[in-house]
């Protein structure tokens, strides 16, 4: 019995990040808009939501206050831009592609200077 338990947990332990990870990278009992709505219920968007939002932690975690600022004030911007899109799935995918294909070179560069010791 005690056996069983504790593959019980285990499984759980590992199935738990699974389904974690499964959600785009903000919490969709907040979501507030249809952009909002429409990538909490699309796995493709989801995806996408979760390889922009790790992009943009990366860039953050090394950069200076001025810099973060300035990242931040993109984000808001490019969140903006996304709430255009409504539910257009076409259009929040090409949304999301532009900001990551602006968010990896900076992402790869903040990795380079983290590996450095430099963040």
């Amino acid at each position: 019995m005690r056996r069983a338990r504790l593959w019980a947990w285990a499984a759980l332990v590992c199935v738990l990040p699974l389904t974690a990870a499964a959600g785009p990278g903000f919490d969709c009992r907040k979501a507030t808009g249809d952009d909002e709505a429409e990538v909490c219920h699309s796995k493709a968007l989801s995806r996408l939501d979760r390889q922009m939002t790790t992009l943009y932690r990366t860039v953050q975690a090394c950069s200076l206050m001025g810099g973060r600022a300035a990242n931040r004030d993109d984000q808001v911007a490019w969140l903006a831009e996304r709430k255009l899109c409504s539910a257009d799935d076409k259009c929040l995918s090409a949304a999301y592609y532009r900001r990551i294909s602006q968010l990896k070179p900076q992402a790869a560069q903040a990795k380079a200077q983290r590996k450095a010791g430099h963040c």
